[in-house]
């Protein structure tokens, strides 16, 4: 068998990677129209409609913000340092030893939503010796709660698990009505300027 010179494969292997990299490139790309400035009626809540356009805020739950939130023992929808301590504990039971990544993953799939969730393996092995110890485990969880605890009572209510946004959207033209018919937007999809 002979091979071929590598630079024989170049275009194509280029293309081969090229090509799913733009096609994830344009699925990905995110909603640049601002909200619509024309209509400025208002609904009898007080509220403007969107008109099926995505909202420029919102919120989301960390993923250990699920966790957290399984482990409040007592159901008053606040986790109080005894609770992280017995729901870290029990969580550390469910390994059979000190869990390597294929272990930890199945955990993070199951406990946070996601292998790629935060925080990842990395985060807990801080020694990098490929597991993550008990204290690694414990010590993480509880510099977590510590974070979490924003207003320093010693408990962390939903409120500081769910973090709030304020998105970047494109900006539309001005003044002139030209183009698109919408207040001086153009049709197509540029980019906004920086």
């Amino acid at each position: 068998m002979t091979f071929q010179p590598l630079s024989k494969f170049k275009p194509f292997t280029l293309g081969l990677i090229a090509i799913p990299l733009l096609l994830s490139a344009c699925a990905n790309t995110p909603d640049r129209r601002g909200p619509d400035t024309r209509d400025r009626s208002a609904n009898s809540s007080g509220e403007r409609p969107n008109n099926g356009r995505a909202r420029n805020s919102g919120t989301f739950a960390r993923p250990l913000a699920l966790l957290f939130a399984d482990m409040d023992a007592n159901g008053d929808k606040r986790l109080s340092l005894a609770e992280l301590e017995a729901g870290a504990e029990k969580e550390w039971e469910s390994f059979d030893r000190a869990p390597s990544a294929i272990f930890f993953a199945n955990w993070s799939r199951n406990a946070l939503g996601s292998t790629d969730a935060s925080p990842t393996f990395m985060m807990f092995d801080k020694d990098l010796n490929g597991v993550v110890s008990k204290a690694e485990f414990m010590t993480l969880l509880a510099e977590r709660f510590t974070r979490y605890d924003t207003d320093k009572n010693e408990l962390v209510d939903r409120s500081e698990l769910i973090v709030a946004f304020e998105a970047q959207r494109g900006q539309r033209s001005g003044g002139n009505d030209q183009g698109g018919g919408r207040g001086g937007q153009r049709g197509g999809g540029g980019r906004p300027p920086r």
